[in-house]
């Protein structure tokens, strides 16, 4: 799986949990993009889906989170 994201604070990795079926899976840094327009990156993780019905939660961690445009299942 992987998020698509976008933020340019320089030096600050915005981390956010990642849940899954109200599970905690693991933190995720969103690293510097370099704008706030077309710069977009991923941050790519793997987890383990159930048969059916599944939910994802992302929350921040600090005071701030990156733009999260899209979520992939690969």
């Amino acid at each position: 799986m992987r998020f698509r994201y976008m933020h340019n604070n320089e030096g600050q990795l915005h981390p956010m949990k990642l849940y899954v079926n109200d599970e905690y899976i693991r933190t995720l840094e969103f690293k510097p993009t370099g704008g706030w327009e077309k710069e977009w990156k991923f941050v790519p993780t793997i987890i383990t889906l159930k048969s059916g019905a599944n939910s994802i939660k992302l929350e921040t961690t600090g005071e701030s989170g990156p733009f999260v445009d899209e979520l992939f299942i690969d």
